[in-house]
């Protein structure tokens, strides 16, 4: 049987495999995760941080909860939900399950008078930037917090759809440095999507690929090779996002002096990548064959391998990450319950939410103890620089041109 019969043999059974298991996916994830450790991120009050067994670097938020202003903050809050239902909008490019799987009990555990308050729409980020934009421009804001990419988020700030606020959680806590927050307070980090190669283990066989932790020019220069034409698959890198970040990165490294990275970028295009919707998307295709190999979130390999997908992944040294940022939106409906999600999500108990869902969290320390760096990996920012957001037209344009999407 040669190699494109196998192929085309694997994309069948596994297409009706993955219909069958779709409705126990979720499920799946949370065993999985529990089973691995990965559980363990209930706090039931800021002063239980101190119990948990995973340690942080940071400053407790105990410390912090006892401050006058984050206590008048807190009723503001807490007077907010009294009167309104929901009493937060939150708009995020991620699915909705990782807000009802794994930030919801936490969150919800600390301010009790919130449950079931919290209004979690699942967009993509070019619907975010439209939703949230024309909400803005009508004086009709819906939307508190929203959840996206640099470029969208750039923006958004350009066209002062965007409140600044100084979270007291960033100088408390010391994962957070030069690079990973907007000093005049429109953005700040809160995790890592961490970018891998992902292939479908039934069409692709390891000899075909570099091994693990080779460099990041290496394992992303997989996507060149022949043999794969017409089975890649990688979200639009026009958005520089978990596609457009790596290739921003390789260019930083490769140079182009004598044009060896439009070269690479060529090279990839000649194999008729398919361009989707999202990592997750790409995931799901590479899962049940559509594709073979592709750009993919570590998480999004994660959730397709708890479903039981014939799924794998090449993770390079060191290993690449793309800043998910969050914001509040300029005449949020509910300021005080917008900050209070902000400082929840930058503090220690939202690092751990973060880190249980699959996300690599700003706090290192609690990134490694959850296994989502491997051990003597370093991870490193693809776009340190958010100046290069504000140039994203230049960036879109190259990357239109080379992939036509």
């Amino acid at each position: 049987m040669n190699q494109n019969t196998r192929r085309q043999n694997a994309r069948t059974f596994y297409s009706h495999k993955r219909a069958m298991s779709t409705t126990i996916a979720v499920v799946a994830i949370i065993v999985v995760l529990v089973a691995a450790g990965l559980g363990g991120y209930y706090i039931g009050a800021k002063t239980a941080m101190k119990s948990t067994s995973v340690t942080t670097s940071s400053t407790s938020t105990s410390t912090s909860a006892s401050n006058s202003s984050e206590s008048a903050l807190i009723s503001q809050a807490e007077q907010e939900c009294a009167t309104q239902n929901p009493c937060l909008t939150i708009y995020n490019s991620e699915d909705s399950f990782t807000w009802s799987d794994y930030y919801a009990a936490s969150f919800y555990a600390l301010y009790p008078w919130a449950t079931g308050k919290v209004d979690w729409d699942a967009l993509s980020s070019s619907q975010v930037a439209t939703e949230a934009l024309s909400e803005y421009q009508a004086g009709k804001v819906v939307a508190d917090v929203i959840g996206v990419g640099g470029s969208t988020l750039s923006s958004l700030i350009q066209q002062g759809a965007i409140q600044n606020y100084t979270d007291p959680e960033i100088q408390a806590n010391s994962y957070y440095t030069a690079g990973t927050y907007d000093p005049e307070g429109a953005w700040v980090g809160i995790n890592y999507q961490t970018d891998v190669i992902a292939y479908n283990t039934a069409l692709v066989s390891a000899s075909e690929l570099p091994a693990n932790l080779s460099s990041p020019q290496t394992v992303f220069s997989a996507l060149a090779n022949p043999a794969f034409k017409g089975e890649v698959a990688f979200q639009s890198a026009t958005t520089l996002s978990i596609s457009g970040a790596p290739f921003y990165y390789l260019y930083t490294v490769m140079g182009n002096s004598s044009g060896q990275w439009t070269s690479l970028m060529d090279q990839i295009a000649a194999n008729k990548p398919t361009i989707t919707a999202s990592s997750g998307v790409t995931a799901s295709d590479i899962a049940d064959g559509t594709a073979a190999i592709g750009i993919v979130g570590y998480e999004d390999v994660l959730t397709e391998e708890a479903a039981g997908a014939p799924i794998s992944m090449v993770i390079s040294n060191p290993l690449l990450g793309t800043l998910s940022a969050i914001a509040i939106t300029k005449d949020a409906p509910q300021p005080a319950m917008a900050e209070l999600m902000e400082q929840w999500w930058t503090s220690p108990a939202g690092q751990l939410g973060l880190a249980a869902s699959g996300r690599a969290p700003l706090d290192a320390q609690v990134g490694a103890q959850y296994d989502l760096v491997p051990s003597g990996v370093t991870l490193v920012n693809c776009i340190p620089s958010f100046s290069v957001y504000e140039d994203a037209t230049a960036w879109s344009n190259t990357f239109l041109n080379i992939f036509g999407a």
